[in-house]
């Protein structure tokens, strides 16, 4: 019985060794992420599609990023003057929603994916920042359509100042004033929220670069200590 009993706890301590070798829940979490990538990121389908299942091109993410970055500031630049159409017209005013909303999700999983899944080896800090403090625009020119969209703003707001406005609370993480509904509170809570993560990640490619510079250096001095 004792003997049964010790062999029963070996077996389920080798089972659990061989299921948790590579984690518990943050393998299923990684999984996700990339799921989610695959399935439903466009910039993600355009790469696949012009790569031809080969490795993307740098300038593939570059041109999609530049592509729905001025299809969002047209849309901020005519929403000021159409609002009452954008007001009456559901299927406008849906699409502007979907739009917004979708891109900004696109942003948050693709900086998820950047932190906890991908492993290759960056090919440039340089443009991994670049590609960043862009996200941190498209991000202020989302929130700017969402905040019109949701009448956040006072009247005399101009786009302009729409835009400056999210962008000062992006890069401070702070909450944007807005009216007193419950829907703009809530969307400046997570504009904050999108804002803090992006600048962890730039603080963290700053830091990766300086340190990588060290050991660069490092590296070099040593080669000519040995000459």
């Amino acid at each position: 019985m004792l003997l049964g009993s010790v062999n029963m706890r070996e077996c389920i301590r080798s089972k659990l060794q061989q299921i948790l070798v590579k984690g518990f829940w943050f393998p299923i979490f990684q999984s996700f992420i990339e799921l989610l990538i695959k399935r439903l990121s466009l910039c993600y389908k355009f790469k696949r599609w012009i790569s031809d299942g080969e490795d993307a091109p740098r300038g593939a993410a570059e041109i999609y990023q530049l592509a729905f970055t001025l299809i969002a500031l047209v849309w901020l630049i005519f929403i000021p003057d159409m609002l009452n159409l954008f007001r009456c017209i559901r299927f406008i005013r849906f699409v502007s929603f979907v739009f917004s909303y979708y891109f900004i999700i696109e942003i948050m999983v693709f900086s998820l994916d950047w932190i906890f899944v991908a492993d290759k080896p960056l090919k440039s800090y340089q443009r991994s920042l670049a590609t960043f403090l862009l996200n941190i625009v498209q991000v202020a020119f989302l929130f700017s359509i969402l905040f019109v969209l949701y009448d956040c703003h006072p009247l005399e707001t101009t786009t302009i100042e729409s835009i400056g406005e999210n962008l000062n609370a992006l890069f401070t993480i702070q909450l944007i004033s807005v009216c007193d509904s419950s829907a703009c509170i809530i969307l400046s809570k997570l504009q904050r929220l999108v804002g803090g993560i992006l600048m962890v990640i730039i603080v963290a490619s700053l830091v990766g670069a300086v340190v990588r510079e060290e050991e660069k250096e490092m590296k070099n001095n040593a080669l000519a200590g040995d000459d």
